[in-house]
């Protein structure tokens, strides 16, 4: 998402045509989103959560009529 607003901004200087290709809302709000995006980076450093153990098992709650009509059933376990 940041790559994107960079190569808009890079692009066009009136702040307006920015917010409108952006579609995020005003560039202070951008600006915001971005500081907070960044400010995770240590902390998906320090707990890396793509790090998961092969034996690693997630429970799945059922939820019955659901909008989207899904029901999910077991476990989903770690990577292949």
């Amino acid at each position: 998402m940041f790559n994107s607003w960079v190569k808009i901004a890079n692009e066009n200087v009136d702040p307006r045509d920015i917010e409108r290709l952006a579609d995020m809302g005003q560039i202070e709000e951008m600006i915001l989103m971005a500081e907070e995006e960044l400010s995770l980076i240590p902390i998906m450093r320090e707990n890396k959560p793509w790090d998961v153990p092969a034996d690693h098992k997630i429970p799945i709650t059922i939820r019955y009529g659901s909008p989207r009509g899904l029901v999910l059933l077991g476990f989903l376990t770690g990577p292949p």
